[in-house]
């Protein structure tokens, strides 16, 4: 009997189709239970990963989980979960009904971070040094205010507090005093424009109640987040309204008048795969302000508001701020100075943001969320040209979503930079600059894993930035066309493990484009990751970060501070193109004298002609009514009055004094005719090893060691020289005797031999007439010596209604080389900007230790150094080899800093923090704000007391024993603050 051919086909292809079922169906492996915390609650979220690969899924709302994989057994699963001691276990077949509870992370070894490699990672497996604020931490911080505080006794970081509501990050390396060359995000979204290179912490939107954690990577991150990030990332990250519903009040209050209140909510469904959340806060307060009853800060008060208020400067055809034309006024003197106390900069600040998010999860590796929001803030700033106000309003939107190892994300921002109605301005010309922008970011990152190939796991993306600018051609000037900035970046990194579980390998590089120096730069990293067991790791890591200069700093075509409005001014100008001295010269403070060569300086002084100039339109007057007054001396009048406005070469008439060297006028270093040439890209080479570990489950300790390597870095300065006329009394605050004295012997000495000439010629004797002369000799050199009889102390329009006494003594230099670049009208400028430095070196390290008495109470301390902190670096010319003579550069930081504290953070009840913090004196080189700092003793307290019912009650002290200090020279001092807190939660916020 034989099989027909039909139904054996059919009999072979149903056995292959069983046999390929039950293969399939033993290839799969399926795991089943329950993630808790110690108490037996189901943890929402959690992670269950096999390890080593992108297979896994989160817990449900109950802490359950239902895993199936094809991956051969056995393998190990990783179970983690934020805030938790992360478990793994080894699964040789199917498995259900598991229980796995995770114990409370107080120390963080098993914490999970994002922002080292931009993906998921346990801390102590990151290729950087990385720092973690916890929901502990921020429950006791001392800085109830301003959520950027919380970093302030973090190892490696410093921050900058100009004043009550003015912070600033810095981190390993210079401090910059309005631009950071740290990357601060929220929610992956970069708080940071592109195009200024500012973070200002009262426009971002943050809110303590809304905070669930913050990272903090220290060293540079160009490798993966682009130029500009050579210093480290704060990375603020958000309660995300799935895992965290709820609904938070808070109210505040306390010294220099500050209230604010913020209230969150969020809610999401049953199944919760969709959740929403809103936030929105108003905050306001008094600021420290300097005191016009101090000298030193009245001295600083006398350069405010030059033209009596706040004005919108007239544009000339040639597109920059002309101030030989008649501006607007916007606010007068009495607007800005509304307690009468002679101080024009505003005593207050406020802030207020409102922002919305919503979030889906259809699948457990599924996540999209939509946010967006409006911020504004009204405050004082601070940067080198001097003070400001700072008003704005700003939206935002962003969009991002994650797909197992695929992320995307958009946001985009628009700020007005102010209005005239609300301007944003510089005190010390009174004229409002406006910055305006609108930002566009995107990035598309994927991560995969290659287990045959090191069990390697990669990560590649792609971003783009893009910045537009207004600024009116108030700010950017004759640039004002041109300013559009953006950056196209990729990047890659691959993680190699050479030892299981011991031993991995990075190496990652990122490439990026800019528009506007048609150039590019590489940044590479590489980092060896030793762990010699969970507990400790040990780093050596190399990477190069990239930076260019900012938009603002580019561009920048404006006057920064009056001298003498009309007539005298320092003008800023940015390196898009190289500033020149192709005509070098001196010119004087008025600008009614003819320039004098630059070799006048250190020999030559101040030519008589310019006193002269001054002064004689004041002086014939009084010497004609005085000649009138007598009918003995009326007929010499038209004489005399003929050859002192006539007759008199003031070119002639010779110097008084000698002129210094020139210098810097913001730092008195000494300096000549140095070109600045255009931007370059700078780099930063950093070297570095670190130790981050466990010890006795009790102590983690944190070092790093590194080396620093800067090329090309850019620092904001004078590029014109200025002078000073010495060893002249006449100009001595309040003392003209000296300079008005040579001045009447010259010009008595060429006004006599012309009035006597013209007497003999009137018919007068040749003695008669020498002896009217020598009658008329005390006549004019008195008038002359005396300023004319009261002149110097006259209002004249010449100087903007200033005297001549307000004229000579408001001046600490008379005189500059102006560049090629500045304006040609409008008086003298003298020019400031960037210059771009040759190679500085540095040494410096981080070290921090925490000790867990128990899971409430724990003491730290962390210490931070620098070898060096003040260079001498050449100027880099247009060919990148070093010009002229080395001047002076600084990182305008402590060499040495360390924090010491208690924390005492309990789940309920009392709860509190202390806190000491120390900096040492150093030099700062920061403008108007250049000098040495005092050393820094200051004491941070909290204490609060969690109820049950979900309230909680907080009072928190800055500077707790006011110890009065300026964070830099010039800035107000900052005393003591202390705020109370009330916040009550209810409905249900998971952790």
């Amino acid at each position: 009997m034989s099989l027909k051919p039909t139904f054996f086909r059919k009999f072979l292809f149903s056995a292959l189709i069983v046999a390929f079922c039950t293969a399939f169906a033993f290839a799969q492996t399926t795991v089943s239970g329950t993630v808790t915390d110690a108490s037996g609650e189901g943890l929402i979220g959690a992670s269950v990963i096999v390890k080593g690969t992108s297979t896994g899924t989160t817990t449900d709302g109950d802490g359950k989980f239902n895993l199936s994989t094809s991956e051969a057994t056995p393998f190990t699963l990783v179970i983690s979960y934020t805030g938790f001691i992360t478990q793994e276990m080894n699964i040789t077949g199917n498995q259900s009904g598991l229980t796995v509870t995770l114990a409370d992370d107080v120390i963080g070894v098993s914490e999970v971070v994002i922002s080292a490699s931009r993906k998921a990672e346990k801390v102590q497996d990151a290729p950087a040094s990385i720092a973690v604020i916890t929901p502990r931490k921020l429950a006791t911080s001392a800085n109830p205010v301003d959520p950027t505080r919380n970093l302030v006794n973090t190892a490696g970081v410093q921050i900058q507090q100009q004043s009550a509501n003015r912070i600033n990050i810095s981190m390993r390396g210079g401090a910059g005093l309005f631009g950071t060359s740290v990357f601060p995000i929220l929610d992956y979204r970069s708080l940071v424009g592109p195009g200024i290179g500012t973070f200002q912490s009262d426009q971002a939107g943050l809110s303590n109640i809304d905070l669930q954690r913050i990272e903090v990577v220290r060293g540079p991150g160009s490798a993966l987040y682009g130029p500009g990030v050579t210093q480290g990332v704060v990375h603020f990250i958000s309660k995300n309204p799935i895992d965290y519903p709820g609904t938070t009040i808070e109210a505040m209050g306390g010294t220099l008048n500050t209230i604010g209140g913020a209230v969150r909510h969020a809610g999401r469904s049953d199944n919760k795969k969709f959740g929403y959340k809103i936030n929105a806060q108003y905050r306001r307060g008094n600021e420290f302000t300097l005191d016009p009853n101090n000298a030193d800060d009245a001295a600083q008060i006398a350069k405010f508001i030059p033209n009596g208020g706040v004005f919108q400067p007239a544009v000339g055809p040639d597109g920059y701020v002309d101030v030989t034309l008649p501006p607007t006024q916007l606010l007068s003197f009495a607007d800005l100075d509304s307690d009468g106390d002679g101080n024009p900069m505003q005593s207050f600040w406020n802030n207020a943001a409102i922002n919305g998010t919503l979030e889906f999860r259809p699948q457990d590796d599924l996540n999209i969320t939509v946010s967006g929001g409006f911020n504004s803030a009204s405050s004082i700033f601070y940067n080198e040209q001097g003070e400001g106000l700072s008003q704005a309003n700003e939206v935002w939107g962003q969009a991002r979503m994650q797909k197992g190892g695929l992320f995307f994300q958009v946001f985009g921002v628009n700020n007005d930079g102010g209005t005239q109605d609300n301007p944003t301005f510089l005190y010390q010309t009174g004229n409002r600059t406006p910055v305006g922008r609108t930002q566009f970011e995107s990035q598309l990152q994927y991560n995969f894993g290659v287990e045959s190939f090191l069990n390697a796991d990669f990560t590649v993306g792609f971003d783009y930035r893009f910045a537009g600018q207004d600024t009116e051609n108030l700010v950017y000037g004759r640039n004002e066309q041109d300013d559009d900035f953006s950056v196209v970046g990729g990047y890659a990194q691959g993680k190699f493990e050479l030892v299981e579980d011991k031993l991995d390998f990075v190496l990652a590089g990122r490439y990026d484009r800019f528009n506007f120096i048609d150039d590019g730069a590489f940044a590479p990293r590489a980092a060896l990751v030793f762990k010699p067991d969970p507990r400790h790791t040990i780093r050596g890591t190399y990477n190069r970060s990239t930076s260019t200069v900012s938009n603002l700093q580019l561009n920048i075509d404006f006057p920064l501070s009056t001298i003498i409005p009309g007539s005298f001014d320092v003008w800023l100008y940015g390196n898009k193109t190289e500033q020149t001295f192709n005509n070098p010269r001196i010119s004087w403070f008025n600008g009614l004298l003819p320039d004098v060569p630059v070799e006048f300086a250190g020999q030559a002084g101040l030519p008589l002609g310019v006193p002269f100039t001054l002064v004689n339109g004041l002086v014939v007057p009084q010497i004609v009514a005085f000649l009138n007054s007598d009918p003995n001396t009326q007929q010499l009048a038209p004489l005399v009055e003929n050859v002192l406005n006539n007759g008199i070469d003031a070119t002639t008439l010779g110097t008084t004094g000698v002129l210094s060297p020139g210098f810097n006028i913001f730092d008195g270093s000494p300096l000549g005719l140095i070109n600045a040439p255009i931007s370059a890209i700078a780099t930063q080479d950093n070297w570095e090893i670190g130790y981050k570990g466990l010890i006795g489950d009790k102590l983690a300790v944190t070092v790093d060691i590194y080396n620093v390597t800067e090329k090309n870095n850019s620092q904001f300065t004078a590029i014109s020289p200025a002078y000073i006329l010495l060893g002249n009394d006449g100009m001595t605050p309040g003392d003209l005797s000296g300079l008005p004295g040579d001045l009447a012997g010259a010009v008595f000495g060429q006004a006599a031999p012309q009035i006597e000439a013209a007497l003999i010629q009137n018919g007068m004797s040749q003695q008669d007439a020498q002896n009217t002369v020598q009658s008329l000799m005390p006549l004019i050199i008195g008038a002359y010596t005396a300023g004319g009889d009261g002149a110097i102390n006259t209002p004249d329009p010449a100087f903007g209604g200033a005297t001549l006494q307000q004229v000579f003594s408001a001046l600490p230099f008379h005189a500059t080389s102006p560049t090629d670049q500045v304006p040609p009208t409008g008086g003298t400028h003298l020019a400031a900007g960037y210059r771009t430095f040759d190679e500085r070196s540095y040494w410096g390290s981080d070290i921090g230790v925490e000790y867990y008495i128990n899971s409430d109470v724990s003491v730290f301390g962390n210490y931070s150094w620098v070898n060096a902190n003040e260079f001498m670096q050449s100027v880099v010319g247009p060919d990148g080899e070093p010009i002229g003579s080395p001047l002076p550069t600084y990182l305008n930081i402590p060499k040495n800093k360390f924090r010491l504290g208690l924390i005492y953070a309990p789940s309920s009840g009392l709860r509190g923090s202390l806190a000491f913090q120390h900096d040492d004196s150093y030099f700062a080189s920061a403008g108007q704000f250049s000098g040495n700092t005092t050393p820094r003793n200051l004491v941070d307290a909290s204490v609060g007391y969690t109820f049950d019912n979900g309230l909680a009650i907080d009072f928190t002290a800055t500077n707790l024993f006011n110890n009065k200090y300026r964070y830099l020279p010039n800035m107000p001092e900052i005393g003591f603050r202390g705020i109370g807190k009330v916040t009550y939660t209810f409905g249900t916020e998971d952790n």
